[in-house]
C-alpha cells in the first residue's frame, strides 16, 4: 500500500495537477479575481486603463503618460483580449504557474525528490502571497522571468553545461523584465559578470563568445518588435521621455528617493522573515559548499534589495523580486533533504544520515509554515471600493454621455474604469508623479482650466481641490458629494 501511494505521489499527471492547485490558490490573492470581478488595486487599474486606451488605437505615453514599461500593458491588452473580465487574472495565472513549476525543476536541480520539490513550489507560493499586494504589478510578472533564468543560471554553475535555447530564454526573460522595469534585472547583472569570469579563469572564450550571441539574440526576439511598435505608433519619443528620464527623476528625487528614505525603506525589507530566511540559508551553503553559484546567489540578493529600494520607496510588492532567490535559497534545503545534490556524497552512518536530515526536515517544515502563517496575515489590500467606487461612478454615468471625457484628480484610475468614461487629460492620474515633476503638474491644471472634461472628480481631504478649486467655482458645479469625494458637472 505504501508502494502504491509513493507511486502515485511520484507520478507526472499528480505532481503537475498539484502544482496547478497551488497556482489558482495563488492567484486568487490576486484583488481581479473571479470572485470579485471589478476589485482591481491602484497600481493595477493604471495598467487596465492603459491597456483599455492601446484597446481603442492609443498609443501608451503618447496618448495616456505612465512611466511603467511597455511590457505589463501589452500583457493586460492580451489578458483583455481574452476576456474584459477575468482575462488580466488569466494571464497572472498563467505566470504563476510557470513560477511555480520553474520552483519545482529549481528543487530537482538541487536533487530533492519528485514529492520533496512540491515544497519549493509552495514556499515560492507562499512568498508571492505575502508581498502580492492585489497583484497586476510589474514584480509579479518579473518574478517569473527571474524565476526562469535563476534555474538556467543554475544549470550553468552546477551541471556545467547548458543548451543554446537555454541562452536564448535567458535573453528573453531579461529583456521582458526591462521591459517592465529596469531596475528588477539584477539577477542578470550578478549573474552574467558571474558567467563571465567563470569563462576567462576556464579559458572559455569561444564558448564565452557563443552564449553572448544567444543571450542578445533571446533579448533582440523581445526588444526589437516592441522597438518597431513604439516608433510606428509615433511613442518612441514619449517612451524615452517617460520611461527613462522620468524614472531617473522619480529615482534621484531629493525628498522621495534620500539617503534616510533609502535605507528606510532597505531596513524594512530586510527585516521581512522571507527575506531573513532566505539570506540565512544562502549564506549558510554558500560558506559550506564554497562554490560560485551560492555566492553569487548571495550577492544578487543584497544587489536586488538595493536597486528595488533606490527609489526610496517601500512598497510591498516590490518584494515580489525577491521571491526567486528566497525559493532557491530553500530548494538547496530540499535538496539537501533527499541527499541528491550533483558532487555531493551520501553520508555512509545511516544513524547520523537520519538525524542530520531529521532536523533539516524539521526546520523547513517550521519555516514553511511561519511563511504561510506570515503570508495568511499580509496587509490588507486597499481598493477604492472602500471609498464609494460603484457610488462615484454612477453619478458619472448619470451627468455625462458614452464620449464625455472626464477628470478624475489624485491617483483613481479605477474611477474612469468603473464609469466606462476616458481622461481628458494625459495625466488620468497625478499622484506621485507631479510632485515628481513640477511640469508635469503645470500641464494637468492647464488641462483642467481647458474644461475639456465634463466631469471632475477630487478629494475634498486631497491638496488638488485647492489646486483646482478656482476652476470648479467659475465653471462648474458640485453633483454630489461620495464619503468625502466631490463629484462636479460643468455648466
Amino acid at each position: 500500500m505504501k508502494e502504491r501511494i509513493g507511486k502515485i505521489c511520484d507520478n507526472r499527471i499528480v505532481i503537475g495537477a498539484v502544482i496547478v492547485l497551488v497556482a489558482v490558490a495563488t492567484a486568487f490573492a490576486a484583488s481581479n479575481n473571479p470572485l470579485s470581478v471589478g476589485r482591481i488595486g491602484r497600481d493595477s487599474s493604471i495598467f487596465h486603463y492603459v491597456a483599455r486606451v492601446m484597446k481603442d488605437g492609443g498609443m501608451p505615453y503618447l496618448d495616456k503618460f505612465d512611466h511603467k514599461g511597455p511590457l505589463v500593458y501589452l500583457i493586460d491588452v492580451l489578458g483583455l483580449s481574452i476576456n474584459e473580465k477575468i482575462g488580466v487574472w488569466i494571464m497572472e495565472l498563467c505566470f504563476i504557474l510557470i513560477a511555480l513549476i520553474y520552483s519545482y525543476k529549481l528543487a530537482t536541480l538541487f536533487g530533492a525528490g519528485k514529492k520533496t520539490a512540491i515544497v519549493s513550489s509552495l514556499v515560492c507560493s507562499f512568498a508571492l502571497a505575502y508581498y502580492f499586494e492585489g497583484g497586476n504589478q510589474v514584480e509579479e510578472y518579473a518574478c517569473t522571468c527571474i524565476l526562469v533564468s535563476l534555474y538556467i543560471f543554475a544549470k550553468y554553475f552546477i551541471k556545467k553545461s547548458v543548451r543554446w535555447y537555454d541562452l536564448l530564454l535567458c535573453g528573453i526573460t531579461c529583456a521582458m523584465v526591462c521591459l517592465l522595469r529596469i531596475n528588477m534585472a539584477a539577477l542578470w547583472v550578478v549573474m552574467c559578470i558571474g558567467v563571465l569570469v567563470d569563462c576567462i579563469r576556464n579559458k572559455k572564450t569561444k564558448q564565452l563568445l557563443l552564449y553572448l550571441a544567444w543571450f542578445l539574440a533571446g533579448m533582440a526576439v523581445v526588444t526589437l518588435p516592441v522597438i518597431i511598435w513604439l516608433v510606428n505608433g509615433g511613442a518612441w519619443k514619449a517612451f524615452l521621455e517617460d520611461y527613462f528620464l522620468f524614472n531617473f527623476k522619480y529615482s534621484s528625487d531629493e525628498e522621495r528617493a534620500s539617503f534616510g528614505m533609502f535605507l528606510q525603506a532597505l531596513i524594512g525589507f530586510c527585516r521581512g522573515i522571507p527575506v531573513i530566511l532566505g539570506a540565512v540559508f544562502l549564506f549558510h551553503y554558500a560558506l559550506d559548499r564554497k562554490r560560485m553559484f551560492e555566492w553569487l546567489c548571495v550577492a544578487a540578493l543584497a544587489f536586488s534589495l538595493i536597486t528595488m529600494c533606490i527609489s526610496g520607496q517601500s512598497y510591498g510588492h516590490y518584494g515580489m523580486v525577491l521571491c526567486p532567490l528566497i525559493t532557491c535559497a530553500f530548494a538547496m534545503a530540499l535538496g539537501e533533504i533527499t541527499s541528491k545534490e550533483p558532487g555531493k556524497e551520501v553520508l555512509v552512518t545511516i544513524g547520523e544520515k537520519e538525524k542530520k536530515y531529521r532536523i533539516i526536515v524539521i526546520k523547513v517544515i517550521v519555516l514553511t509554515a511561519l511563511l504561510f502563517v506570515i503570508s495568511r496575515n499580509r496587509p490588507a489590500v486597499a481598493t477604492e471600493f472602500e471609498t464609494g467606487l460603484l457610488d462615484i461612478a454612477q453619478v458619472i454615468k448619470e451627468n455625462t454621455a458614452e464620449d464625455d471625457r472626464i477628470i478624475v484628480c489624485g491617483n483613481r484610475d479605477c474611477v474612469y474604469l468603473q464609469a466606462e468614461r476616458k481622461a481628458a487629460s494625459l495625466y488620468s492620474y497625478q499622484d506621485p508623479i507631479a510632485a515628481v515633476d513640477e511640469e508635469i503638474k503645470n500641464r494637468f491644471i492647464r488641462d483642467v482650466r481647458s474644461l475639456d472634461a465634463a466631469v471632475i472628480v477630487v478629494s475634498t481631504t486631497g491638496t488638488w481641490h485647492r489646486e483646482v478649486k478656482d476652476t470648479l467655482e467659475a465653471h462648474y458645479v458640485l453633483v454630489k458629494n461620495v464619503n468625502g469625494t466631490e463629484i462636479y458637472r460643468r455648466k
